[in-house]
């Protein structure tokens, strides 16, 4: 099963890149280890529109069996937009909405998108067991942490504990997101040179 996952653009970016998405680029080396094919786009800086344009492209070249969507309360409508247009261009594509808006308001995901399904608290073990039950046609509702669609309801399985086993997992997939390229299209010198920096290396692993 192939996966993508997409940091939405920010409606009130900061002046500069600060970095790749923390919590997709864990989730995406969860998914790594497990042998799982991963593809990262991070959107932060650029504009909704832009990024729409851009999807008919990634969905041709990534070909995703499931997109993941992190999702604020400041870009909700953006995860709408873009899971909509996801199932218009690959109907059989599972979409699954996550992050601290998805998680506070599942139902509101699941109202006004065509998500199918709605990662509760804590993601890393969720959406690794949801790829694992998709792949292998088992129910759904047997993962923990999930809201979801039955038929013309939607549902929600039991929560899922908290994260706790932090050292178990592996460095986060910052080259997913081509962090390197981005860090050092955002330089700048100028600032560099004041604090005595005479020269920065800037690597995936940051």
């Amino acid at each position: 099963m192939k996966i993508a996952l997409v940091n939405l653009p920010n409606p009130d970016p900061p002046p500069s890149y600060y970095g790749p998405h923390y919590g997709l680029s864990l989730i995406g080396a969860v998914l790594e280890r497990a042998g799982y094919p991963v593809r990262g786009h991070d959107f932060d800086l650029w504009e909704r529109d832009a990024m729409m344009a851009e999807l008919p492209r990634i969905m041709r070249r990534d070909a995703p069996d499931l997109v993941g969507i992190s999702c604020l309360s400041s870009n909700r409508w953006s995860a709408v937009a873009l899971a909509g247009e996801v199932k218009r261009l690959a109907p059989a594509t599972a979409v699954v909405v996550g992050g601290p808006f998805a998680t506070l308001e599942p139902g509101f995901i699941l109202k006004h998108s065509r998500a199918d399904f709605v990662a509760i608290g804590d993601g890393e073990e969720t959406l690794l067991e949801l790829v694992k039950t998709l792949e292998e046609g088992r129910p759904v509702g047997s993962v923990r942490g999930l809201a979801y669609r039955a038929r013309d309801s939607t549902r929600r399985s039991p929560g899922r504990e908290p994260f706790l086993a932090v050292d178990t997992l592996p460095y986060p997939a910052f080259h997913l997101f081509d962090a390197a390229k981005e860090l050092e299209r955002h330089r700048r010198p100028e600032a560099e040179a004041v604090a005595g920096i005479e020269s920065v290396e800037i690597t995936a692993r940051m």
